[in-house]
Formats: C-alpha cells, sequence, structure tokens
C-alpha cells in the first residue's frame, strides 16, 4: 500500500518519507463528514505552515482520494507535538446557508422550481446558488488592516476553490419532496449541510457522501443501491478478525399495513394469510421459524393496494430482523496490492466468510478507519443501510412497554 498526505496541494508526507507526521488515522461513516488526525513532531519541514480552517487536507491511498478536509483542531504539547484534527468536506456545506423563502414550489405544475427538475439539477441549484458562489467570493490576503481604506483592488483575492462541489452520483427519479411539506419551508434559514442532510437521508431513503477527484463531488445514493465495487473480504484471504452484530431491528415476521386514511384503518386485502390475521401482508417465513408470529403495523400512508404491498416488501428487504445488521472486520482489504482502489463508503463489497452464512454476499461499507502506518489494524463496517425515514419505520409499542417495565422496578 501507498499513502501520500497533501496540504494545500503540495506533499506533505508518504509512506516512503513521514516528514515528521505519524499515526496518521482517517475515519469515515455514510452521512457524516468524516476526519482525519495525526501528530505532527518539531523535526517536520511544514510544521509553522498549520493554520485552523485554513489549511486542506488530502489523502491519497494507491493514488486514489480517499478524504479530503481541512484543519479544525490545533494542540501542541511541552514538547511542541502538535496534534492535528480535520474534519471532511461535508463539513464544508455548514459555511452556507440556504433561504428557504426562495423555494416557489406550488405543485408539479410549477416547472420553474427547482425541485421539480431533473435530480442532477435539484441539488445543482443549491450549490450554483448558495454555496460555490459565496466560497468563491474569494479571500482577501494582503494589509487589510486600515479598513476604512481597504480596497478590494488593492489586495491579492484567493479564491477558495477547495470548497467548491458539483454534483456526482445520483440515484433517484424525483427530488422527494412533496407540496404537504411546503409549510415547514417558511421563513426558515439553515446551514445548506442540515438540509441536504434532512432531505437526502431523513426524507428520502439515501445515504450521501463527498467524494474527490478534480473537484469536490456530491454523491445521492439510494440506500439499497450501493454503488458497487469489484472489492471483496474473503474469510482466511484477507480478513484479520471479524465481529458479528445481531440485528437491531426488532424481531417480527407478518407486517400489517395501515394507513391515516379515516375510512380505512387497516388496508381492506382481497385475501387472508393467517386466520386470525387477515389484512397481513405476506409472512417472512424465514423470521417465523426464528421467532414465531410477530406481527407489527407499518403506516402506508396509503389506500393503495399495489402502493401498499410495494412499501411492506421494502421494509421487509431493509429491516429484514434475520439479517445481522452489521459485521465490523479488520482486513487488508486489497489495499497492499499497488495501484488498487480502496472501497470507500456507499459502495459494496462481495463478503464471503462461510461460518457466518456469508457467501458471496453483497454488503455495503457503512463506515471504516485506516491506519495508514499500519494497515493491518484497518476495520470496516459492512451491512444494510437503515436510515431514519419515517416511512420505513415499523411501529410497535414493545420499547415503550419495555420502558414502562423499568420504571415500575424504580
Amino acid at each position: 500500500m501507498t499513502f501520500e498526505i497533501q496540504m494545500n496541494g503540495t506533499t506533505l508526507c508518504t509512506n516512503t518519507d513521514m516528514n515528521g507526521i505519524i499515526d496518521p488515522q482517517v475515519q469515515k461513516e455514510v452521512n457524516t463528514a468524516g476526519s482525519l488526525s495525526f501528530t505532527v513532531l518539531p523535526t517536520c519541514t511544514r510544521w509553522n505552515e498549520f493554520k485552523r480552517m485554513r489549511c486542506y487536507l488530502d489523502v491519497l491511498v494507491n493514488g486514489y482520494n480517499i478524504f479530503r478536509g481541512r484543519v479544525m483542531s490545533i494542540s501542541d504539547d511541552i514538547y511542541n507535538q502538535r496534534t492535528i484534527e480535520c474534519e471532511g468536506a461535508l463539513a464544508f456545506l455548514m459555511d452556507t446557508i440556504i433561504d428557504k423563502l426562495d423555494m416557489t414550489y406550488d405543485g408539479y405544475d410549477n416547472h420553474d422550481s427547482p425541485l421539480i427538475r431533473r435530480p442532477e439539477g435539484h441539488i445543482d441549484y443549491w450549490f450554483r446558488h448558495y454555496h460555490n458562489p459565496i466560497v468563491e467570493l474569494g479571500i482577501p490576503v494582503g494589509n487589510i488592516d486600515d479598513v476604512e481604506a481597504w480596497d478590494w483592488f488593492d489586495v491579492d483575492i484567493v479564491k477558495d476553490t477547495f470548497k467548491t462541489f458539483r454534483v456526482g452520483t445520483v440515484h433517484f427519479d424525483k427530488f422527494g419532496i412533496t407540496k404537504d411539506t411546503e409549510d415547514e419551508w417558511k421563513n426558515d434559514v439553515q446551514p445548506l449541510g442540515d438540509f441536504l442532510t434532512d432531505i437526502c437521508t431523513k426524507k428520502n431513503y439515501g445515504m450521501i457522501r463527498a467524494r474527490t477527484l478534480d473537484v469536490n463531488y456530491f454523491d445521492w445514493i439510494a440506500g439499497d443501491n450501493p454503488i458497487r465495487t469489484t472489492a471483496r473480504f474473503v474469510f482466511g484471504e484477507n480478513i484479520i478478525e471479524v465481529t458479528n452484530t445481531t440485528s437491531d431491528v426488532e424481531p417480527y415476521s407478518i407486517l400489517v399495513p395501515v394507513t391515516d386514511d379515516a375510512a380505512h384503518g387497516v388496508l381492506p386485502w382481497p385475501f387472508p394469510v393467517l386466520g386470525h390475521y387477515p389484512y397481513a401482508f405476506e409472512v417472512n417465513r424465514k423470521a417465523q421459524q426464528m421467532f414465531g408470529n410477530v406481527v407489527k403495523t407499518v403506516d402506508v400512508n396509503t389506500t393503495d393496494v399495489d402502493k401498499a404491498l410495494e412499501r411492506c416488501m421494502k421494509i421487509f428487504n431493509l429491516q429484514n430482523p434475520t439479517y445481522p445488521s452489521s459485521i465490523t472486520i479488520k482486513a487488508l482489504d486489497n489495499l497492499l496490492m499497488a495501484g488498487s482502489a480502496p472501497i470507500d463508503i456507499c459502495e459494496s463489497a462481495l463478503v464471503t466468510i462461510p461460518h457466518q452464512n456469508l457467501n458471496n454476499t453483497e454488503m455495503t461499507c457503512l463506515s471504516f478507519s485506516l491506519d495508514l502506518c499500519h494497515p493491518e489494524n484497518n476495520e470496516y463496517t459492512l451491512g444494510t443501510y437503515v436510515s431514519d425515514n419515517e416511512d420505513y419505520k415499523i411501529d410497535t409499542l414493545t420499547k415503550s412497554f419495555a420502558k414502562s417495565k423499568k420504571k415500575k422496578k424504580k
């Protein structure tokens, strides 16, 4: 494995010349900015160049950019050893705000609205009109202490191009905002990063990430459709340790679709599945064998039978109680192979661990931690992405009942 850490576009250190940099660690997770941390010894030739928010770091593994971020924290100890903490590129989107009063959304007849163009256009609108123009205004440098005499034309302007974004992968057919949510947007201003996280991960079942090639790209990826790669984790080949985490999805084997419609408390299905539950959707047979008949309801928010079926089928796939929620593995991955691309978050890998009943099973990389100097310590968490989207939540009384029992014990 080869790696290089760059600062503001020039080399800070490499795996063959650490230049006083020790213990570099990269951590990334779906829907979060990620982080880079390392320690700088006084012998580093660039020890004095680190500046908070003004130094940008890139981490290249085998020539592929796996992380871009900026310095957020600098701390020195008594021996002048400097600890650097960096936040990832998604955090750049917290520097600008979006004014929701700008939205003229009034339904699907308004074709001028930025919300109902092609997906690339939707997201691109926010970057082009709110984020990129602000960060590309430029930073004045020079003697600007005399504010009254300061003239933009008398100082050099440095454009903050590291913070600009373009739209990357988009796995959605529509933006996903409905007219019903228009009232929530009035008189509201919030950071662009919060807005995109809410829209892309909570109001829609998706994952987001920042990816850097020539510039930064914002990827919005369907939760059940990760970007496929050729990465493989095989027990006995490149897997060192495995931790299998039991599913955190509450056990169930039967789903009953319900709706808020006053006339339809439970959808009138034309066929019975079980005698006591004539309106139940298809039984998950494997879960039934494991847990017995455990019935849960899900609000499908529709009286259309086909749409309700589709929603229930998706929940069975996305919140399958028979699957492990995730596995955490220590693995060499393909990082030791010179020239091979490391796996990134939101990408899939084929996992083979026979004694865990995983045979070429496609799993999504949800997070990873890279110890650049000691790749045998690299950890990857793979599993099925579960969103905070309320459309895919299963209603249950079990948790509230458990809480009430705990209170009684007190």
